[in-house]
């Protein structure tokens, strides 16, 4: 199930085109959404972020956070945009909030 949900997110195919080596997609689809519905996403990305912090010597919760932006070189047209000039680039930005290893 999780080779499935990663190859929708990675390659965008939509569910009902998922290849046929792979159980029904709506079996797959459901078992997303109630996952996601119920926090186990966010429980095992937390679970993963702890463990990572442990293997670096950190606690295993961040105790601060680091606040950066990132402007996205896109195509012209869109509502969101902006112009970031030390870098010549035209498109929108999203803002971060991440650990002292660079993780949400």
């Amino acid at each position: 199930m999780i080779d499935a949900i990663l190859y929708v997110s990675r390659t965008g195919c939509q569910w009902r085109q998922l290849p046929h080596d792979f159980p029904n997609w709506k079996t797959l689809y459901n078992n997303f959404w109630t996952w996601r519905n119920v926090g186990t996403w966010q429980r095992i990305h937390n679970t993963l972020r702890e463990k990572v912090r442990k293997s670096e010597g950190k606690k295993p919760n961040p105790t601060a956070a680091i606040i950066n932006s990132q402007s996205i070189r896109s195509a012209e047209g869109g509502e969101e945009r902006s112009y970031a000039p030390g870098k010549k680039i035209t498109g929108p930005k999203r803002h971060l909030a991440v650990d002292t290893l660079g993780m949400g």
